[in-house]
């Protein structure tokens, strides 16, 4: 990429009055030659090492915006507020953003306790997880470590749907030990070149399974701009009135771009994360059982990639047979069964066809809560023979164009009790996925992060 080929992404916040300064950095990164200037090939052949150094970079304007704003006469004289202070980059730039996420913590290495970066929040483009490097993950780092869990500050990461440079599951686990508020957004139909504003698309490796980008450029920078700009005012400027679209259900459905978050800032009950080992006992404690079929939660639905495998990630992988109905319950002990003062049941959920193609088309998909008298209510997530309006996006059914990432399923308790008045919130026994499954060969679904907020 040339150093000037985001101007749109710059010009586009600052028409909305936020003041956007980019980083051309030839040394931690390959310019293509752009900036006239020499790269240091030792960051470039070994890119989690130009990633930190790019966090270093990023720190730098800090201080300079520190400066200028200082300055009499500058035209940021006076226009910065150090308390709302964002960082964000694309692809090895996002990487870069993850070294500062880090450093937005206090920290000790070889010995010193390091000063924290006063950042508001992050936003990560298509970024590289540097977690997926031996050299930087926590516990075995000889350059700059990079814990499992994210620290606590308001991040934003985009994914692109067909992305063939940073493919597959390279970006996706940003979301994975996300700790303080996060919302993960894929753009169906995008691709990681057109973040810039003239770089034509990736090869096409649709005989891999990635698709070719079947939205526009323009397309494309409009739904990240409008990401961007909601998740800027919603921490800049305390608007509440974004947190549907970041943290809850207003794009459920949606088919340009599909929401998964980690809110964790309100009053929460994760009734499981599928982390501890046991698939027939959640976090609670109480049992899981399924109907028929089988499952598993000993390993992600991720392919492996790199270092990424030492985060640990689990998921629960339901395998279901074709032309029929399976209940997935999870029961919750008496001790938690009030959730009168929770307002949402939340998960995350994804779908998978014979041909290993994901997203919503061949499952009937239902959430249904049942109290300790036996009341219950069922919401209908996705119909797989009325497949518009829902809270779950329709598989588009074109080519190798598919949704291949987690969707949030975010149900109001309201919803339900509007469909049973007689459901007791304080009493919840249990929660069950009804999955209604299209003949022939059988599906998979997979789960994770089932709560009550």
């Amino acid at each position: 990429f040339d150093m000037g080929d985001y101007d749109n992404l710059g010009a586009h916040l600052a028409s909305h009055g936020i003041a956007f300064v980019s980083v051309e950095d030839y040394q931690s990164f390959f310019d293509g030659g752009a900036s006239g200037n020499t790269p240091n090939t030792t960051y470039d052949n070994n890119a989690e090492q130009g990633m930190l150094s790019a966090s270093a970079f990023q720190e730098g304007v800090m201080d300079w915006l520190a400066q200028v704003n200082a300055q009499s006469g500058h035209p940021l004289y006076q226009h910065v507020n150090a308390e709302n202070i964002f960082m964000g980059g694309h692809s090895r730039g996002g990487g870069a953003t993850q070294a500062s996420h880090t450093r937005s913590q206090p920290y000790v290495f070889s010995g010193t306790e390091q000063p924290a970066l006063a950042l508001r929040g992050v936003v990560y483009f298509m970024g590289f997880d540097l977690r997926s490097f031996n050299a930087t993950i926590s516990g075995s780092s000889n350059v700059y470590p990079i814990p499992a869990e994210q620290g606590r500050l308001p991040s934003l990461l985009i994914a692109a749907e067909n992305d063939r440079d940073l493919f597959y599951p390279i970006c996706d686990q940003f979301i994975e030990r996300a700790t303080g508020p996060a919302t993960f957004a894929t753009i169906y139909g995008a691709c990681h070149n057109y973040m810039g504003d003239t770089t034509g698309a990736e090869p096409d490796y649709s005989s891999q399974g990635i698709g070719l980008p079947y939205i526009t450029r323009a397309e494309q920078q409009e739904r990240a701009f409008n990401l961007v700009v909601a998740f800027i005012k919603r921490w800049a400027g305390l608007d509440l009135s974004l947190e549907g679209l970041l943290y809850n259900n207003e794009l459920a459905g949606s088919q340009e771009v599909g929401v998964t978050a980690w809110r964790n800032m309100t009053e929460r009950v994760v009734v499981d994360d599928h982390q501890g080992g046991n698939k027939t006992a959640n976090t609670l404690g109480g049992t899981n059982t399924l109907s028929s079929g089988t499952w598993t939660t000993s390993g992600g639905v991720y392919p492996t990639w790199g270092s990424l495998g030492t985060l640990g990630v689990r998921h629960n992988i339901l395998t279901l047979s074709g032309g029929g109905e399976t209940t997935y319950t999870s029961k919750i002990p008496s001790a938690n069964q009030d959730l009168s003062q929770t307002r949402r049941v939340i998960f995350r959920v994804g779908q998978i066809d014979q041909a290993g193609r994901k997203g919503f088309d061949w499952v009937t998909v239902k959430l249904r809560l049942t109290d300790r008298q036996n009341d219950s209510a069922t919401v209908t997530l996705f119909d797989r023979q009325n497949q518009y309006g829902q809270y779950l996006p329709d598989y588009v059914g074109s080519g190798n164009n598919y949704f291949d990432r987690f969707v949030e399923g975010n149900i109001t308790l309201e919803t339900f009790t509007q469909m049973n008045s007689n459901l007791n919130t304080d009493q919840l026994d249990s929660v069950e996925f009804v999955f209604e499954t299209a003949q022939g060969a059988g599906r998979q679904m997979y789960l994770d992060d089932l709560r009550f907020e």
